[in-house]
């Protein structure tokens, strides 16, 4: 069972909550390619407030935008942009920004601007990365860092899909979850 799914909001006040929240991160993500492609309620499994209920601290310090539905799960409302260009996802949330691409291959590249440890999982073709210093947690930094991972797969004979959708960012979003609980080990493949 995923952690979490993913479905379109229709336009209404939630919409001008979360322009007001990410203006400056959708802003600038605007200028450097990307467009709108929805605004998302990712809606956690059911009692998921139970399970995490040390996020509730976490979002609120974070400015998250989220609610809580029944039967208490997480809902968490966050714009989703996208580059065709560079067949990219910018999903935008209270700690920042992730950029996911999936290559023809099937390998899956996450760049972030906040801090992590890096998550690579050759056996599972999904590679994350993360800010290191804080002057390397600049939107346009990491996007810079990620198309030039893109780049290197390209030259290695992966170019990245360029069919972007809310259904496939979904897929993208689980294979991280995956690949952070799991290690990525014993995956099936998901196209």
């Amino acid at each position: 069972m995923p952690l979490a799914t993913y479905e379109p909001i229709q336009k209404s006040k939630v919409e001008y909550q979360i322009q007001d929240r990410y203006q400056r991160e959708i802003t600038e993500l605007k200028t450097l390619g990307f467009r709108d492609l929805s605004y998302t309620r990712e809606v956690f499994f059911p009692y998921s407030v139970l399970v995490f209920f040390f996020l509730y601290p976490i979002m609120r310090l974070n400015r998250e935008i989220f609610h809580i539905e029944a039967p208490l799960r997480y809902v968490l409302l966050s714009p989703l942009l996208v580059s065709e260009a560079a067949g990219t996802y910018a999903f935008v949330f209270g700690r920042g920004v992730k950029f996911y691409t999936e290559c023809q291959d099937g390998t899956v590249l996450l760049s972030c601007t906040f801090p992590g440890a890096d998550d690579r999982h050759p056996e599972s073709q999904f590679y994350g990365f993360y800010a290191r210093a804080k002057n390397e947690r600049a939107i346009a930094t990491v996007w810079q860092q990620h198309q030039a991972r893109i780049k290197q797969l390209e030259q290695a004979g992966a170019p990245a899909l360029l069919s972007l959708s809310l259904e496939h960012f979904e897929s993208l979003s689980q294979r991280e979850d995956h690949a952070l609980l799991w290690g990525g080990r014993s995956r099936q493949k998901q196209k």
